[in-house]
């Protein structure tokens, strides 16, 4: 089990650094985690790697002046050097007017992130899933490659107000592509798996869907692209939200006019079947009680029945916009105006995914995406990618071939006003911080969702 250092020590450690703070105002943020990773690719397990690092970052400020600076070293003159850095920075720095200073004390609820079963998985655990997956694919004649992982870690916030939180968390993760033989591209299905307890986590179901697909991807045709009805699966429509997140709900992007929220907050802009929200508290996955500037988390409804209603803030970003802050701030080891939410739900439905496929007259039905670029046109959400590891036409309701892969080319304000069925569950997706939080979403039918053109390759 990885041994967390724990509030008691970094609680320490940060007043010993405030004391010599020379009257100016302190934020410290604490990051220790611990990442283990088992790598299969050709039905082989070909990597083993474990990592353990912490992080420190200090920003100091007097006025509207600040210094940041961060460091690894968590020895006293290692963190007394980050803290003279610090200052030496907020000292010369031109003045950021309107910067808060640091977060007032204050409560927090309590959440479950940390499951003693994860954090006590090492390589072996992770070996008999990766093998369980090996043999599994062989039932089939399938190739298997993937990742099995885990994460382990605390996140310590302290500042000159008194703010002190501390949170301890783990999760795990895995990922499997099964492939119908070697040969270059071959037809392959995908499936994945995240949360954070690791002992109840239904891996071998999650072996056997990407098997199934893999062998319901065989022989794959080509198909023109153009305006298809398309059920996303929940691991395809992520994709697309993770990305809307990054570009639209933070205020930074809607001060600076690049959000497709800017201007539109109280107004529709997508279908009915959109609700999203920020929830820290709920799900299977919860997440931090706090930020990393120690603002308490607000569970945020984002947007509300196609409705935009919210977008996160930072503490700075929110004295700009004469508002309160939301709890989603990235703190010292980030820009001051930077905030993102990090537990976004999506509002299920009435269908199940088979109820969605009959839907279909003639359409698509896509596992998921990658090489997705967000960044084409983000105030009107138009995104491009690829179709991957499984995609099959859909004639009268049911599977009539797998498909070779496709461009899609879309706005997302626009094709979410076509969300015409919402799946009835969720599931939850891994995301880059998934030791924090990750979304939790269902699958969704689209009408006339645009493929703009071929990828040339298969299933």
């Amino acid at each position: 089990m990885t041994e967390l250092i724990g509030k008691t020590k970094l609680y320490e450690m940060a007043d010993e650094i405030i004391t010599k703070c020379d009257n100016a105002a302190c934020e410290i943020e604490f990051v220790h985690n611990s990442h283990g990773l088992t790598r299969l690719a050709n039905s082989t397990i070909h990597q083993n790697v474990y990592i353990e690092q912490t992080g420190v970052s200090i920003r100091v400020s007097r006025g509207d002046r600040i210094g940041v600076s961060s460091t690894n070293l968590l020895t006293p003159a290692g963190l007394f050097d980050c803290l003279i850095n610090a200052m030496e920075i907020m000292k010369a720095s031109e003045p950021l007017p309107g910067f808060p200073g640091p977060a007032s004390k204050a409560d927090y609820r309590q959440t479950k992130t940390f499951v003693e079963a994860t954090a006590n998985w090492g390589p072996e655990e992770r070996a008999k899933v990766a093998y369980d997956a090996i043999a599994r694919g062989r039932q089939d004649g399938l190739t298997l490659a993937g990742a099995v992982e885990t994460t382990v870690g605390e996140v310590a916030i302290a500042n000159s107000n008194g703010v002190k939180a501390y949170q301890p968390l783990s999760a795990f993760a895995c990922n499997f592509v099964a492939m119908d033989g070697q040969k270059d591209d071959p037809p392959s299905g995908y499936a994945a798996l995240t949360g954070r307890d690791a002992g109840t986590a239904d891996f071998a179901g999650t072996i056997d869907r990407a098997c199934r697909k893999a062998v319901l991807a065989r022989n794959p045709i080509e198909i023109e692209p153009g305006q298809y009805d398309v059920v996303l699966e929940a691991n395809a429509f992520c994709e697309l939200l993770e990305w809307f997140n990054m570009i639209a709900l933070g205020a930074r992007s809607v001060q600076d006019g690049t959000s497709p929220l800017t201007g539109h907050i109280g107004d529709k802009i997508t279908g009915e079947n959109i609700t999203l929200t920020d929830d820290a508290y709920g799900g299977p996955v919860q997440g931090m009680p706090f930020d990393f500037e120690g603002v308490p988390r607000q569970k945020l409804t984002l947007i509300d029945r196609g409705v935009a209603k919210a977008v996160t803030y930072s503490r700075y970003a929110a004295v700009r916009d004469e508002v309160e802050p939301t709890g989603h701030g990235f703190g010292p080891g980030a820009m001051p105006s930077d905030a993102m939410p990090l537990n976004v739900r999506m509002t299920t439905g009435k269908k199940t995914l088979d109820e969605m496929v009959s839907m279909l007259d003639h359409g698509i039905q896509v596992t998921r995406f990658h090489y997705v670029n967000g960044l084409l046109d983000t105030r009107k959400a138009v995104m491009t990618g690829m179709t991957r590891d499984g995609s099959w036409l859909i004639e009268g309701g049911k599977i009539k071939h797998a498909i070779k892969n496709l461009r899609f080319t879309d706005s997302m304000i626009e094709a979410w006003k076509r969300i015409d069925a919402v799946e009835k569950t969720t599931h939850s997706c891994a995301a880059w911080w998934s030791a924090i939080g990750c979304y939790e979403v269902p699958a969704v039918l689209i009408r006339q969702f645009t493929f703009s053109g071929k990828t040339g390759k298969g299933s």
